[in-house]
């Protein structure tokens, strides 16, 4: 709003295709899950699995399924937990949150920029070599000393359990360091699987000097 106001332009980037739906879509008003609830649904994935949820999805929101595959568990049991809970589909809340997104009735251009995998894995690999360099064992070691409980977000960060694994004497730093490229270049592929899902209507270019000439026409 303080680029409009401008007269400017924002150019939004980012790594994460979740935040660019949120600009355009809105935050999805979901009130809180109550556990019960939530830990019901992950035992019946655990002993059903993904397809058998799916079908019991289908069965009581069939748009909820639809756009759904039967393999994606997270989000399978996501739309079974809110339409419990809350007794209306995801859809219903995301309809409700987009009448108030931050771009609501702006003109948006949108690109993504997906280099070759093997430049990309490249990238990947030199990034956690670099972390290494700039002190990343000693911010695991000062992570591991608050005694902080493994399930927290921040204990399953990259890198973190392999350093971890490696301080306590579990890995070498060799193999310590390939197992977190090697979660780097995972967590890259699941962000251009993100893009090809869930930004399947926007350009794709591979190169920077590619992105800006389609943004600005030239």
């Amino acid at each position: 709003e303080a680029a409009w106001l401008q007269g400017k332009v924002p150019v939004v980037t980012g790594g994460t295709g979740l935040y660019f739906k949120v600009l355009e879509d809105g935050l999805s008003p979901v009130p809180p899950i109550p556990v019960a609830v939530r830990t019901a649904w992950r035992e019946r994935l655990k002993a059903e699995g993904a397809p058998a949820l799916h079908q019991e999805l289908a069965r009581l929101a069939p748009q909820e399924a639809a756009r759904l595959v039967p393999s994606d568990s997270q989000r399978i049991v996501r739309a079974l937990e809110v339409l419990e809970a809350t007794g209306k589909p995801l859809s219903a809340h995301f309809a409700a949150a987009r009448k108030t997104s931050i771009l609501k009735g702006a003109d948006v251009r949108r690109l993504a920029l997906v280099p070759p995998r093997d430049e990309l894995y490249a990238v990947c690999d030199a990034r956690f070599a670099t972390m290494m360099a700039r002190g990343a064992v000693d911010e695991v070691k000062a992570l591991l000393a608050k005694g902080l409980a493994p399930e927290l977000p921040v204990m399953k960060a990259i890198g973190v359990k392999p350093l971890a694994d490696f301080l306590e004497g579990r890995l070498s730093e060799q193999d310590a360091v390939a197992l977190a490229q090697r979660q780097t270049r995972n967590y890259a592929k699941r962000q251009m699987t993100w893009i090809r899902n869930q930004m399947a209507d926007w350009p794709v270019v591979e190169r920077r000097k590619q992105a800006v000439g389609a943004l600005l026409d030239v």
